[in-house]
């Protein structure tokens, strides 16, 4: 019983408690169970003794946010990864020469170039904001729903269309790599969020 009241003290002492709603409910329970079992006057008759549910309770709470705190490192790691892949084709902004080392594609038409260019610029933004998005909790959700959207396209219309090249087929492995890193991210985020 003594262990089940240190426990409760040190546990409702942590600052991630509700703190006036469970000191309240445990002060109550936590007289009625020492005067139950140690003696004592002025014990409600009708109040059980809350003790052992409610540090069971605590306990399993307690444990819950142990787990969803451990998943948060690897959507971090997960998310970072993801924006490096989508920051490399930032090089192509370089010009066509950077592009055609890339993806293998000899860009001569002026036209072309500015629209690939472009690309590169759009892909840059996108894995800047994976990497932000990996240390700022309240943006993961969508920074996961745009990897999935954008590796998944990706690789869809790769399978889609036959005759790819050495250079695009690697984009497809790295793609493949990045799919996987949004998969354990993605199941780490949820797992985190039914757990806290």
């Amino acid at each position: 019983m003594r262990a089940a009241i240190a426990f409760t003290d040190l546990v409702t002492a942590t600052p991630f408690f509700p703190q006036d709603a469970l000191h309240l409910a445990f002060d109550v329970g936590r007289r009625n169970c020492v005067r139950r079992h140690f003696g004592g006057q002025g014990r409600d008759p009708e109040m059980p003794c809350l003790m052992p549910a409610m540090t069971c309770e605590v306990m399993a709470w307690t444990c819950a946010r142990a787990v969803g705190s451990s998943m948060r490192p690897l959507i971090t790691i997960a998310l970072l990864l993801v924006g490096i892949i989508h920051l490399l084709p930032l090089a192509g902004v370089m010009g066509a020469t950077r592009l055609t080392g890339l993806y293998g594609i000899v860009i001569e038409e002026p036209n072309l170039e500015i629209l690939m260019r472009h690309r590169a610029v759009l892909f840059g933004l996108l894995g800047a904001f994976f990497c932000y998005a990996a240390f700022q909790p309240q943006q993961q959700a969508l920074a996961l729903v745009a990897g999935f959207v954008s590796v998944g396209s990706f690789l869809l219309l790769s399978w889609m269309v036959d005759g790819s090249n050495a250079e695009l087929s690697r984009v497809f492995v790295a793609d493949v790599f990045a799919l996987a890193l949004l998969v354990a991210g993605g199941a780490a985020f949820l797992c985190s969020r039914n757990t806290v």
